[in-house]
């Protein structure tokens, strides 16, 4: 009789020998990290990533450091830790899902190539990449914005060719680098990293100040968390109706208004850039503490035209027209509409004209990159015509002019600053501390071959013996900055928020006015001097009125998602976050005085000095302001 051999219950080889025995051993679990478990993750591949984004950040921040700048920095890097510690453990989660591991990792590569590129283009300019998507693809039409803006249909096919590339690289190397396999160990430590990073991250959101990256900016790199500890305050924008007046007014003298583009309030201190503009201030009234309601054009436009806080989404065109041209029309005037860029832009045309037909004549110009002053210069020209035939009847003009827009393009006979740079791209990229001095340069060239076109449309009106009988106004979008991490108009700063706001209004004596007036103000004064009766509400004030002005302006930038409330001793600075398409969340990050040194201890100053809550609350009822 055969009989099995005798072996020990403890034999390790008595599994081995007997199939039946085999599942009596416990099933591998996931993420155990022996040689027989499929989960693994290209370590390598992540810490690449990071690294290099963490390497850029502090090749960027790092050399303007200070304590409010190294507390930022260092939130970062636990939040870049605690991002590719996730991806890495995501990819683990993945086991062999070839297709998935390498989706992600392509994902992986793009968002560290927005980071490098962000990280960059924010040493250098105030536009945030992010911010900057967020406001093309809210436009009504991105594609003809992008167009309007003089990006061409083969550097967007090239752009998407590259990401595609990058894409597709990040995925290849990620199949190719050396894999690990992931024990538990190993998972400690990620997810300690984890842990910890959020711990650094969460401390240094909630301290006090903001643990942002400043840079003089306050611009973040990341949504923050955790406000100021002050509480914010929201302005509403309400529906409100449309102004209307009774008749004719008492004193129909023309008007012409002048939108300049980009244009900063100190170029007034330049006679030798513009001469013309100093001599209109001189026989007018110089505001010299104007301020516009958004560092955004469109919302800047909207403020003026549109009768809406800059802050309100901008939506589709209702058919109404601008209010404050349906009030004119009302009044009698005619109004025709020179335009040295395409109106077409944010549907301003019809915007601006409204179903009804609103304005008599509306021309506007497609400007071809490097060419604005050709088209201010073909804008004049349109406008010198309709001046011509100026008779009896009164005529509301309004001419904007572009050439200082950025390209910042001019006539040789307007360079009259030496060296300056001799070609601009689309965007301020790549320019060193010595480039943005020749770019300023070129800018201050601009500013010159506006004032000449200006100068023209002056000396036309008094050819033809009406300066007597025009009110002329002058005033500006929005500034621009050319201080490094600045470049452009994204930020808000006194360089962006200061504009020009001139006057030159027949039978008021020439003065300089140190109240704190706003684009929207143009309107009531106009009214007050052409005796127009308005019956409703028109936003601004009129500044030729005595009386006491409200405290001070809000002016709002979409793109940096930052405000400031410019008071008479003070600025408050606000993280601007949009609740709707009518509501701002303004939650204060800092308050400087009016020469820009930060008030101490602000937070406590704040809380006890809140006026400025009344006040901003009292400066948009029912869509007033």
């Amino acid at each position: 009789m055969d009989t099995a051999p005798l072996t020990s219950p403890t034999d390790p080889t008595s599994v081995a020998q007997d199939p039946v025995a085999r599942p009596s051993a416990a099933p591998p679990r996931p993420l155990t990290g022996s040689s027989n478990t499929p989960l693994s993750v290209s370590g390598a591949f992540w810490i690449l990533l990071g690294s290099a984004w963490l390497i850029a950040l502090f090749a960027f921040e790092a050399p303007s450091s200070s304590p409010r700048t190294a507390r930022g920095l260092g939130s970062f890097t636990a939040l870049i830790s605690l991002l590719f510690a996730g991806l890495a453990l995501l990819e683990c989660a993945l086991g062999q899902r070839r297709r998935a591991r390498f989706l992600l990792a392509g994902a992986g590569t793009l968002l560290t190539g927005y980071g490098l590129v962000n990280t960059w283009a924010l040493s250098l300019t105030s536009i945030s990449l992010g911010h900057l998507l967020e406001h093309l693809f809210s436009a009504p039409s991105p594609s003809r914005h992008l167009s309007e803006a003089g990006v061409e249909p083969s550097t967007v096919a090239l752009g998407t060719l590259a990401l595609a590339a990058t894409f597709f690289l990040g995925g290849l190397a990620n199949a190719r680098l050396p894999r690990l396999l992931i024990g538990p160990r190993a998972l400690r430590v990620v997810a300690a990293i984890w842990i910890g990073s959020l711990a650094v991250f969460v401390a240094e959101q909630a301290s006090r100040p903001p643990g942002y990256i400043e840079r003089g900016l306050s611009l973040p790199l990341y949504v923050q968390l955790f406000d100021s500890r002050v509480a914010p305050v929201e302005v509403v924008a309400r529906p409100s109706a449309p102004p209307t007046t009774l008749g004719a007014p008492k004193n129909p003298n023309h008007v012409l208004l002048i939108v300049l583009e980009s244009f900063r309030a100190d170029l007034l201190k330049r006679p030798d850039l513009v001469p013309n503009l100093r001599a209109l201030a001189a026989r007018g009234i110089e505001c010299t503490e104007g301020y516009t309601q958004a560092t955004d054009t469109h919302l800047s436009w909207q403020a003026l035209f549109l009768q809406r806080p800059a802050f309100q989404r901008i939506g589709a065109p209702t058919g109404a027209g601008a209010p404050v041209l349906q009030l004119f029309k009302q009044a009698g005037y005619q109004i025709v509409i020179v335009s040295s860029t395409t109106l077409e832009w944010y549907d301003f045309d019809q915007r601006l004209q409204g179903a009804g037909g609103v304005v008599d004549r509306l021309t506007d110009f497609k400007v071809a990159a490097g060419a604005r002053h050709l088209a201010d210069a073909q804008a004049t020209d349109a406008l010198l015509g309709v001046i011509a035939q100026l008779g009896s009847t009164p005529t509301l003009m309004i001419l904007q002019l572009d050439a200082t827009h950025f390209g910042y393009d001019f006539a040789r006979e307007a360079a009259v600053v030496e060296p300056h740079l001799s070609e601009t791209g689309f965007t301020p990229l790549p320019y060193t501390a010595d480039e943005i001095d020749l770019l300023a340069a070129r800018y201050f060239n601009a500013a010159n071959q506006v004032d000449r076109q200006l100068g023209r449309v002056l000396d036309a009106v008094e050819a033809r013996g009406l300066t007597e009988r025009t009110a002329v106004v002058v005033v500006s979008d929005h500034g621009e900055d050319f201080a490094p991490g600045r470049v452009g108009h994204a930020a808000v700063t006194q360089a962006t928020k200061r504009i020009p706001l001139l006057l030159a209004l027949p039978g008021e004596p020439a003065r300089r006015e140190a109240r704190t007036v706003s684009t929207p103000d143009v309107w009531p004064t106009l009214c007050e001097h052409l005796g127009i009766e308005v019956v409703g509400t028109l936003c601004g004030e009129s500044i030729l009125s005595p009386t006491v002005r409200a405290e001070g302006v809000l002016t709002y930038s979409a793109l940096s998602q930052r405000a400031h409330y410019t008071r008479p001793s003070e600025v408050i600075e606000f993280y601007a976050e949009r609740v709707g398409a009518d509501r701002l969340r303004l939650h204060p990050i800092g308050v400087v005085d009016r020469s820009g040194a930060p008030i101490p201890d602000w937070q406590s100053h704040l809380e006890t000095n809140s006026a400025w809550r009344r006040e901003l609350r009292d400066r948009f009822p029912g869509g007033v302001y």
